[in-house]
This record gives C-alpha cells, structure tokens and sequence, in this order.
C-alpha cells in the first residue's frame, strides 16, 4: 500500500500496516498480526524467532508486528534480547499503534557508521571546557530508548542508527537515522518522533538535532560490484541519488527552549513542533560528473585520515533554529546539541559550532562501495596494486617520524623471532 495520509496518528497506522519489502528478487512478506496469538504468547515468540532468522540472512530487511500489547512486546523483547544482541536489531515500538519494527543494519547503515565516524572528528574540533568534552560519549552505543508517544503514554522504545550522548544520561542528544529502503515521508516521521518523544520540559532535555541520511534505491542501479553501470546513467542522470536533512525542534525566538503547542488533556501533553532546518543532496549526474572523479583524486593524492574536505570554516554557520528555503551544501551543528543547551551559557548560545560538509556523508557512502577506478571497463592486472610514488611518500612520512625500514634490523628483537615486529609506546 502507498503512504499518503499526513496526519501524524493516520500516517502512524499507515505505517505499521504497510507490508515489510524484502531486498533483491525476494517477495515481500506481510506483518505478523500478534492479536491472533493473543492467547498464546509462546507460539508469538516461536514465530518471530524464526523470522528473525530471514533479517540474519537478509531475505528480508525487517519483520514488521501488528496490534502488539505493551505487555507482549515487553515479553518477546526479554526473551530474545540475545538474539536480538547478536544481530544487532534495531527495535521500534509504538504504543499507540501497537506496531513494533525490528530491522537488520543495511548498507545505509554501514555508509552512515563511516560519515559518523568523520563527523565526531570535525564535532571535536569545536572548543569547549574540559570537564564538558570529557563527559561527551562520541561513539555512543545504541541502546532501545524510551519514547513518549503523543498519547502520553511512556511505552514506546526505538533504537537509533548512529547517536551521540552526554555523560549521565541515556537519551542521546544527537541522532543519525539512515535510509535506503525507508520513503522520505518515514524517515522524516522517525524525526519527529525523536524530537517529540524525548523532550522532558521539566528539565529542557531531550535529542537536540537528528540528522536524516538518505541513500535513494536508484544508486543500486548504479553501483554495482564496485562498477559504475555506465549503460544506465543517461536514465538516471536526473534522479536524486543522496539527500541529508537536519532537523531540530521550534524554539521560542531568541532562546533554545522549544516551543510547545496542543493542548494537556488526559495523559496527553503539550508537544515540541520538530522542523526541518537545511537539506542538501547530489543528483545521479552530479555524483557521477563532480563527486566521484573529486574522491578518486583525494583518494591518491591526499596525505589526511579522513575522507571529507575541511571546507566551509569561513561559511556563516546556518542558524540553530530557523528553516532555510534554499539547499545547503553544509550543515551546522552547534554546541548546545552535543552537550544539550542546560549545559552552556545562555550567553554562549550558537557561539560554538562546527560546519559540517554534507560531502562527507556521500564519501562515506563511496568508501563502503569498493568502488574501482576504472569506471564500467574490464579491470586491468595492476587495478589492485598500489603505485610505487604512494608508496615512495608513505616511507617519506616514516622517515619524518623516526620509524626505520632497514632490513637490517629484522631479526634483531629480543626473543629472536626472525621479523619480529617493532611496537611503538
């Protein structure tokens, strides 16, 4: 079925009820409706154990339950949060929908892990006291996290694809969620719910921005075991291939405090109005053209660890709560969403950040590619061998370090072990 409702509780139901797609050639398997093993919990169980065997071997790429009781969903998390540990399944429960998604991490995932991994770089850049950078969990394990639903209720969990969390709390204050398989409108859901569903007004804490990493299908059509399909790039040379969106929620002006709206009635509460701050993206044609031959040179050329330019550090920092109409080539991220704004100076608000090229995002996409340099032709013997001046700079840069090649000095280690390894304090 085509999600098209826009209403927040009908496109929720829409959600759950929509049928799980398998990867490939696979046919899609529809939800299991856990109401008809309301009386028997232990065939439930038996059932989505062995559905999770078709997430491990990628037959399908998540396994969707229906009208699932907070108490069941409680039961059936407890008792294969081995398997659900050994997989690494991504859990989300809704309360007020009773649906449950459990997903596999897909190549969206991957490529998103790798852009993770160059943003902490860049988000450690930006200068803070000690005692806030020492409490700051950069590589933040991805636990289930509650979630209040906008019933109220505090059954919900959800697990994050990549998060950021300061010391002392387990609500993260940045989120990444990636998509390859997920619409726009779903992703853009799984925001709303991060920034709705945390934010406690009695202490002004929750997630503080949440990053959308969009991979669209149509780059499967591209790449293709570390080929560019050269025979299909005219049809898609217009097509969107990578989109990145950051979103926070409405502020009171002037403040980081969000701005609540509806109304208290019942366990219901006000709620947070999350908004989409700057997007920015590549067409097929741009990534082919521009973004591709660009990362290849970097690639050879490049003496640095990281695969992202250090670009826009003169570029005026996007404003931490004001949409922008036009596309961005960067995004911001402020201080106050690493460590939460309880924890900066009202008067030092927005003084701190990092602009962060979303380039980095599509690199991060291309390195987990093993994209080969020769573009759709037949690879050649030495495709694989690394050139000699590589090579030549790399013993340059050893030599600068004091770190010797001799073959001298092989042999030469206290046990005798004939090339024995020289380790460095």
């Amino acid at each position: 079925m085509s999600v098209m409702h826009l209403g927040h509780q009908q496109l929720l139901t829409a959600i759950q009820h929509a049928p799980t797609y398998a990867i490939s050639h696979t046919p899609s398997v529809d939800g299991i409706d856990a109401e008809l093993y309301a009386h028997n919990i232990q065939s439930l169980k038996r059932k989505v154990r062995g559905q999770l065997g078709l997430l491990e071997s990628h037959a399908l790429t998540q396994l969707t339950l229906r009208n699932l009781s907070v108490s069941a969903f409680n039961e059936i998390q407890l008792s294969l949060e081995p398997h659900l540990d050994r997989l690494h399944i991504r859990i989300d429960f809704d309360s007020d929908t009773g649906g449950c998604i459990f997903k596999c991490p897909s190549a969206a995932h991957e490529a998103g892990l790798c852009a993770w991994q160059n943003l902490v770089a860049l988000l450690q850049e930006i200068r803070m006291p000690l005692q806030l950078s020492q409490k700051v969990r950069w590589f933040a394990g991805a636990p289930d996290i509650p979630l209040r639903s906008l019933s109220g209720k505090q059954d919900s969990k959800k697990t994050p694809d990549l998060c950021l969390r300061y010391a002392g709390s387990s609500t993260p204050t940045i989120v990444i969620e990636t998509g390859f398989s997920e619409s726009c409108v779903l992703l853009r859901q799984d925001a709303r719910r991060w920034l709705q569903g945390t934010y406690d007004p009695a202490t002004d804490t929750g997630v503080q921005c949440v990053i959308l990493f969009r991979i669209h299908k149509v780059m499967k059509q591209i790449f293709q075991n570390g080929y560019i399909n050269t025979a299909v790039i005219d049809s898609y040379k217009n097509y969107r291939g990578i989109d990145i969106e950051i979103w926070r929620n409405q502020t009171i002006p002037g403040t980081c405090t969000p701005l609540l709206s509806g109304t208290t009635q019942g366990n219901a509460q006000k709620h947070t109005t999350p908004i989409m701050i700057s997007a920015g993206g590549y067409s097929i044609e741009a990534i082919i053209e521009k973004e591709i031959p660009a990362w290849q040179e970097f690639i050879k050329t490049s003496k640095e660890t990281l695969l992202h330019t250090k670009g826009h550090r003169d570029s005026a920092p996007i404003p931490r709560g004001v949409s922008q109409k036009e596309s961005m080539d960067y995004i911001t991220i402020y201080l106050e969403d690493i460590v939460s704004p309880a924890n900066v100076p009202a008067a030092r608000w927005e003084t701190k950040y990092a602009n962060i090229p979303i380039q980095l995002f599509l690199r991060g996409y291309l390195s987990t590619l093993d994209l080969e340099l020769h573009h759709g032709r037949e690879p050649q013997d030495n495709d694989t061998i690394v050139e000699e001046d590589a090579w030549a700079a790399f013993d340059m840069d050893e030599e600068a370090l004091g770190i010797s090649h001799d073959d001298s000095d092989k042999g030469s280690s206290d046990e005798g072990h004939e090339g024995a390894p020289t380790v460095l304090a």
